[in-house]
C-alpha cells in the first residue's frame, strides 16, 4: 500500500511539474509574442509602381528575401464569417513575388476616402486576377483603367480593389453587401469566373484531419510562435489556383463545379442590381487564359460560364468586356500570362485599357 501511495504521489508531482512548465513556455510564447507583432517589419515596402531593375540595389533584395521568408511564403488570410476568408486589413502581404498594401476594408490599395461630388470611382470584385497577382499596384488592370478614364475624361477617378484570392461570385456578393455603400463606386466590375467554375471542394483529397487539430492548437501562443518560427520550412496554407484542365468541373450544367452556373447566373444578376441601388453601372468582364491560344478550343464548361456572363450583362444593360476577344485582337498569346489563369503586366495593360474604353464608348457614369 505504502509503495502504491510513493507511485501515485510522484505521478501527481511529475504531473504537477510538467503542467508548470507547460504554463511558463505558453506564457513565455504570450509575451514574445505580443512584443514581436506580426505586422512589424524592418524595412520599406517598394512604393506601389513600377521600380526599375536598378533601382534596387541587391543588398535591399536580399533583404526582402529574409523579410519575406520570415513571415512565410504564403498569402496569408484572416478568416471571415460571412466569406469564409479575407485579406488581412491593414497590412501588407505577399503575392506572387510583388508586396501588396492592404487597406482598413481589406481591400489592395489605399484607403478609401470619401468620395468629392465631382470624383468618379472604379469598385473591382473577383479573385486573384482581378486583385492582379504577382503584378504590382499601378500595373493591375483596374487602376489601368481609372487612369485611362481620368485622362479620357478631365475628372478625378479613384478605385478600389475588393476581389479576393480565391474569392466566387457568391463571396463577391457578400464582398459588395458590405462595403458598397462606404466606397461609393460609379462602376462596379465583376470579374469572377475561375474561382466558380473551379472543382467542388470535395472532389479533391481533404486535409479535414490536421484542420481539426490545427484549429483549438491556434489558441496557443507556442503553436503560433513555433509555426512563425519554422514558416521558412513549413508549407505554406494557400487558395488552390487551375493548374490544369483537371481542375475544373466538367459538367456542362456546373453540378461538377464549385458554384453551379445556375447560382453564378442568380450572383451575377444580384450583384448587377446591388450595383444599380447603389447609383452604379456594373461592368462584366469575361478573363482571358492561356487556354484561349491553344489550338483545341477551352473547355465547354468555360465557355458555357463566359456565355452566362454576357448574357446577363445583357439583360442587366451592363457593359461586357470580352478578355479573350481583346487579346486575339491585341495579338497576344501564353505569354502575356505568369501561369494558367493570371496575365502579366502587359496583359493587365491590355485588359485595363479595353475596360476603359468599354466604359467610355457607353458612356456610364460620365
Amino acid at each position: 500500500m505504502g509503495v502504491v501511495r510513493l507511485v501515485l504521489r510522484r505521478c501527481l508531482f511529475a504531473g504537477l511539474a510538467m503542467v508548470l512548465v507547460l504554463g511558463a513556455v505558453e506564457g513565455g510564447a504570450w509575451v514574445w509574442e505580443r512584443q514581436h507583432p506580426i505586422g512589424m517589419r524592418n524595412i520599406p515596402i517598394p512604393a506601389p509602381s513600377r521600380l526599375a531593375d536598378e533601382s534596387l540595389s541587391r543588398a535591399f533584395l536580399d533583404r526582402l528575401t529574409v523579410e519575406r521568408a520570415s513571415l512565410g511564403h504564403g498569402t496569408p488570410m484572416v478568416e471571415d464569417e460571412q466569406r469564409g476568408w479575407a485579406m488581412p486589413p491593414s497590412s501588407v502581404v505577399w503575392k506572387g513575388e510583388v508586396p501588396c498594401r492592404i487597406n482598413s476594408m481589406g481591400m489592395r490599395g489605399p484607403e478609401v476616402a470619401a468620395k468629392t461630388a465631382d470624383e468618379l470611382r472604379l469598385l473591382s470584385l473577383g479573385d486573384s486576377t482581378v486583385f492582379g497577382h504577382g503584378v504590382l499596384e499601378d500595373d493591375v488592370f483596374t487602376v489601368v483603367a481609372a487612369r485611362h478614364l481620368a485622362e479620357r475624361s478631365g475628372r478625378a477617378v479613384s478605385w478600389a480593389i475588393g476581389a479576393v484570392p480565391g474569392h466566387d461570385s457568391g463571396q463577391a456578393l457578400v464582398t459588395l453587401q458590405t462595403y458598397g455603400g462606404a466606397v461609393q463606386p460609379t462602376w462596379v466590375l465583376l470579374g469572377t469566373l475561375w474561382s466558380d467554375i473551379y472543382a467542388k471542394p470535395d472532389a479533391r483529397p481533404s486535409n479535414a484531419p490536421f484542420e481539426e487539430l490545427s484549429g483549438p492548437l491556434r489558441r496557443l501562443a507556442t503553436y503560433r510562435v513555433a509555426r512563425r518560427m519554422l514558416a521558412p520550412w513549413l508549407t505554406a496554407r494557400k487558395v488552390r489556383w487551375i493548374d490544369s484542365r483537371s481542375d475544373i468541373g466538367v459538367d456542362p450544367d456546373g453540378s461538377e463545379s464549385r458554384v453551379p452556373i445556375k447560382e453564378y447566373i442568380s450572383n451575377l444578376d444580384r450583384m448587377a442590381q446591388m450595383a444599380r441601388r447603389l447609383g452604379a453601372t456594373p461592368v462584366f468582364m469575361a478573363l482571358p487564359a492561356p487556354m484561349d491560344f491553344d489550338q483545341t478550343p477551352p473547355p465547354l464548361i468555360v465557355e458555357r460560364y463566359r456565355a452566362a456572363m454576357k448574357l446577363v450583362a445583357e439583360r442587366q444593360e451592363g457593359i461586357f468586356v470580352d478578355g479573350p476577344a481583346t487579346f486575339r485582337d491585341e495579338g497576344a498569346g501564353i505569354g502575356w500570362f505568369m501561369d494558367e489563369v493570371h496575365p502579366s503586366t502587359e496583359g493587365h495593360a491590355v485588359l485595363g485599357e479595353a475596360l476603359a474604353e468599354g466604359i467610355w464608348k457607353k458612356g456610364a457614369g460620365l
